[in-house]
């Protein structure tokens, strides 16, 4: 069951519901796995040296970032439906990122990894790996 808090509106709008926030240890949880972002095809969104927190998916659960295995290789992708048996994949960086592909459910369903829920944005690199090392 979804909690909902009140916050009154400025000027005597009315209240705002809003869900509660999510806790910072749910992160924590089995659910949840952490993407290291390694290519700049998603900037500005999303910068390499970041993560994506991702929640592992079989098949196309609607419009969000994806992350795709294919050759090998994991990359994020934005994916939207194109037509009723196609999904169109796209990376934010103009310059880096490959012109939109055309792929079909079944193949998505053979590649997809995980589908992303949070991006962590890494402030200063050093000092986690610092972090991490000790």
């Amino acid at each position: 069951m979804t909690k909902h808090y009140s916050t009154p509106m400025p000027w005597g709008q009315g209240v705002m519901q809003f869900e509660r926030p999510v806790d910072g240890g749910d992160f924590l949880s089995p659910k949840f796995r952490m993407h290291p972002i390694t290519s700049d095809t998603m900037e500005p969104a999303m910068r390499r040296g970041d993560f994506a927190v991702c929640v592992p998916v079989m098949t196309w659960t609607g419009e969000g970032i994806y992350i795709v295995e294919n050759a090998g290789d994991t990359e994020l992708y934005r994916v939207c439906r194109s037509g009723d048996a196609q999904l169109r994949l796209t990376q934010d960086h103009e310059a880096l990122s490959r012109l939109p592909q055309f792929v079909s459910m079944d193949w998505f369903a053979e590649h997809v990894v995980g589908v992303a829920v949070a991006h962590i944005k890494v402030v200063d690199s050093k000092r986690l790996r610092q972090a991490v090392a000790a």
